[in-house]
């Protein structure tokens, strides 16, 4: 399904459409069990602000060594990011940021719960 969900569709797609899911695995997602503190949201909502003037060098950096462990995945994840010109990163980060604070108010409305266990065993 992409990486644009953050995994917030397929444990709905595993829950109401029963058999149509025999595994699922979710890597790299928000975990959307644990709410983040009142400084981290805050810290979300401001990043892309800060982004706009920390240094674009050392800030595709510091991204790319904190998406990945390997140094290959990191490289990738580096050259990646710089075929965004520093706008658009900034612009695609905010949408993230956004995302992320509406994805945080449908797990604080209780509109987004799970009724059943996400995972079989």
């Amino acid at each position: 399904m992409g990486a644009l969900v953050r995994g917030a569709c397929l444990p709905r797609t595993y829950i109401s459409v029963p058999g149509a899911v025999d595994a699922l695995v979710v890597i790299g997602a928000t975990d959307i069990t644990t709410l983040p503190s009142r400084l981290e949201r805050v810290g979300l909502k401001l990043s892309p602000y800060v982004f706009k003037v920390w240094p674009d060098g050392h800030l595709r950096k510091l991204v790319a060594e904190n998406t990945a462990v390997t140094s290959e995945v990191q490289q990738y994840a580096g050259e990646a990011s710089h075929q965004l010109s520093k706008k658009e990163f900034v612009t695609v980060w905010k949408a993230i940021a956004l995302f992320e604070a509406m994805l945080y108010s449908l797990v604080v409305s209780s509109l987004f719960s799970f009724t059943l266990p996400v995972m079989k065993q």
